[in-house]
């Protein structure tokens, strides 16, 4: 299989809003269970990671953006805040549930590591799809268990599939990584 294809497969595979999936649904099973669970998961399987799937995939439908990997950083801007947007919803929801905290402060940090993005869209662009695991993953060790650090290796061949594609730079995969696991740290051990 050439070296592309392999690249494509990890990039699509560890999508921001499949690690979404899975840190909602091992937080809210971790710290709820049962019933409340199932409703937190579907919260945020909604406004976290199936709403934001959708929606780029839409505005990559309705020619908004011009790729699903908002490769053009012009173009994601708008894609980023509408999510922030998202977010803010998803932690009004959890709030209204009085979900427990780690749900709110995983998606605290939803908020701002894509408000970040947005934000240096405007100039520049950072790796969201390393984002999208160092900050999952760096929630899971603060969360349920120190062990969950050993998921950090799936920053190597999510950074090297970036890379192989071009879609970004290594200065950008790194920030993009080191970025979101400090935002995440600082959200879930000093606020939530």
């Amino acid at each position: 299989m050439p070296k592309n294809n392999i690249a494509r497969i990890i990039s699509m595979i560890f999508q921001p809003m499949t690690a979404a999936a899975i840190l909602y649904a091992v937080i809210s099973w971790y710290c709820a269970g049962g019933r409340d669970a199932i409703v937190y998961f579907l919260v945020s399987l909604v406004l976290v990671a199936g709403g934001p799937a959708i929606l780029i995939l839409s505005l990559t439908h309705w020619k908004v953006i011009s790729d699903s990997d908002l490769t053009d950083r012009r173009e994601r801007s708008l894609p980023y805040f509408i999510l922030v947007g998202m977010y803010l919803v998803s932690f009004g929801l959890y709030s209204i549930l009085e979900a427990p905290s780690p749900l709110l402060g995983i998606t605290a940090s939803y908020v701002f590591v894509t408000l970040a993005g947005a934000l240096v869209s405007f100039f520049w662009k950072i790796s969201m799809h390393l984002a999208g695991i160092a900050g999952p993953v760096t929630a899971l060790v603060v969360y349920v268990h120190p062990l969950f650090a050993l998921a950090y290796l799936l920053l190597l061949p999510v950074g090297w599939a970036r890379l192989s594609l071009r879609k970004h730079t290594l200065l950008q995969v790194v920030c993009g990584s080191l970025y979101s696991a400090a935002v995440t740290l600082v959200i879930t051990v000093f606020i939530f």
